[in-house]
C-alpha cells in the first residue's frame, strides 16, 4: 500500500489549478495516481489561500481510491460530507458536498444491501479526483476567515488541511464563541509538553444502542495543545477556551447533515507562557445532555460513526447501530 505523503506528493496542483483545472489536466492527475501502488483511502487537497475580491468558489480536490465491496457497503456519493472548522471563532460546519438539485432518489437509509455479489472482485478498483467547490453547498461567510477541513466518507477520514480566506490585506479576525449558560463545561489540568501535534483524543460509545437520545452516552479522555486562539476573556478573567464538537455521522447521509453537539474545555490561564501548555481531562455525556431539544425525539435506526472535534482536528471514528 501507498502512503497517504506519497499520494498527495504524485497529486502536484498549483494554486490557480484548483480555480480552473482543465480535464486534460485532471486526466494527467489520474494517471499519475494509477500508476503508483493502491492506497485505498480518501484525501483531499486545496489552495493555501482564496482572495475573495477576485475568487467567487472554494474549490476541494478530493482524491479517493476504493474497491467494489466498499461501495457495495459504503456509497461514496450518499455518505461523503465536508467539515469544516473556523479557526477564529471554533465553529463547526459538517455537510454533504453533494448539493444535487435534482434531489436523487435514495433507498430508505437503513435499509442494508444485503450480502455482495459474488462477481465482484476486491482485485479490481477505482481512482480518481474531483473538483468540490463548498462555498454554497456548506453556506461559507465570504469573508476574511482561516478554515480547517477535513473529508469524511462514514468511516474514512481524510487528511486535513488549512485554507485562509482574505481581502488583499485584510486578517481574520479572532472571534471566539464563548459558553453561554446552558452549556455542558469540563475543566481540564494545563501540563507542558514539547511537541503535542494535534493532540490525542480517545473515547468510547456502545456498540449497539436504541434510539432514545438519553442511551446514547459518550466518554473519554483528552490531551490537547493549547493555541493562541484558546485563549480568551471569560469570567471577567483570561482564560483557556476550547470549542469540542461531538459529531454523529449517519450511514447513507445523502444530502444533509451531521449531527452536531458543542461542549467546551475550560482553565484558568496560567502567568507564565502559555507556549507548549496542554489541556488534559476527561469528558462523559449522553447526547440528550448536549442537545436538550432531542430529549423528546428519537435517533432513526441505523449505522452511525461518531467522531470528536476539537482545534479543527477529527478524532475516531468509534461505530454504533441504533435500533428500534
Amino acid at each position: 500500500m501507498t502512503n497517504n505523503e506519497t499520494v498527495l506528493q504524485t497529486v502536484n496542483v498549483s494554486e490557480e489549478e484548483y480555480f480552473n483545472i482543465s480535464e486534460e489536466r485532471k486526466d494527467e492527475i489520474d494517471s499519475a495516481l494509477v500508476s503508483i501502488d493502491r492506497f485505498d483511502t480518501l484525501l483531499l487537497k486545496a489552495p493555501t489561500s482564496i482572495d475573495i475580491s477576485k475568487r467567487h468558489i472554494f474549490p476541494l480536490l478530493k482524491i479517493i481510491q476504493n474497491d467494489g465491496v466498499r461501495e457495495w457497503y459504503v456509497e461514496e456519493f450518499r455518505n461523503l460530507i465536508v467539515v469544516a472548522y473556523r479557526i477564529s471563532t471554533g465553529q463547526v460546519i459538517a455537510k454533504t458536498a453533494r448539493k444535487d438539485k435534482k434531489q436523487r432518489i435514495y433507498p430508505p437509509k437503513n435499509i442494508h444491501r444485503g450480502r455482495v455479489p459474488e462477481t465482484m472482485s476486491t482485485t479490481s478498483y477505482s481512482t480518481g479526483t474531483e473538483i468540490i467547490n463548498i462555498k454554497h453547498s456548506l453556506d461559507i461567510p465570504w469573508q476574511p476567515s482561516e478554515y480547517r477541513i477535513t473529508l469524511i466518507c462514514f468511516d474514512w477520514v481524510s487528511n486535513t488541511v488549512d485554507v485562509v480566506l482574505h481581502d488583499g490585506d485584510t486578517q481574520p479576525v479572532t472571534n471566539l464563541t464563548l459558553p453561554q449558560q446552558s452549556d455542558k463545561i469540563v475543566d481540564a489540568i494545563l501540563s507542558g509538553t514539547k511537541d503535542a501535534g494535534k493532540g490525542i483524543v480517545t473515547f468510547s460509545v456502545p456498540e449497539k444502542c436504541d434510539v432514545n437520545p438519553k442511551s446514547f452516552a459518550f466518554q473519554g479522555k483528552f490531551s490537547i495543545p493549547v493555541t493562541a486562539h484558546n485563549i480568551a476573556e471569560f469570567k471577567k478573567k483570561k482564560s483557556v477556551v476550547i470549542p469540542a464538537w461531538v459529531m454523529l455521522v449517519e450511514k447513507n447521509i445523502d444530502q444533509g447533515s451531521a449531527v452536531l453537539a458543542k461542549w467546551f474545555i475550560t482553565a484558568d490561564l496560567p502567568e507564565k507562557n502559555t507556549e507548549g501548555t496542554v489541556a488534559e481531562g476527561i469528558f462523559k455525556f449522553s447526547l440528550s445532555e448536549l442537545l436538550p431539544a432531542l430529549t423528546d425525539a428519537s435517533l432513526a435506526p441505523n449505522d452511525y460513526c461518531c467522531y470528536v472535534v476539537i482545534n479543527g482536528h477529527v478524532f475516531g471514528p468509534e461505530k454504533s447501530n441504533i435500533a428500534e
